[in-house]
């Protein structure tokens, strides 16, 4: 089961990505087009994996790799 947790940072926000108790990475939103990015890796903020206009959707494809 995936878990997500949103965290306030300095000027914006992150959804933490979590699965067994592990940070499998980061989704925080676009600022160009608006869509939503995730970043794969508890440490990655640079390196964007997947990517989509609408939350759920990205979700489903994040979810999508862990099978």
């Amino acid at each position: 089961m995936v878990e997500y947790k949103k965290e306030d940072l300095l000027g914006g926000w992150s959804i933490k990505v979590i699965a067994e108790g592990s940070v499998l990475g980061h989704i925080r939103k676009h600022g160009q087009d608006g869509g939503f990015v995730y970043f794969r890796g508890p440490d990655n903020q640079l390196n964007g994996s997947l990517q989509d206009q609408d939350l759920g959707a990205l979700k489903v494809k994040i979810e999508a790799t862990l099978r």
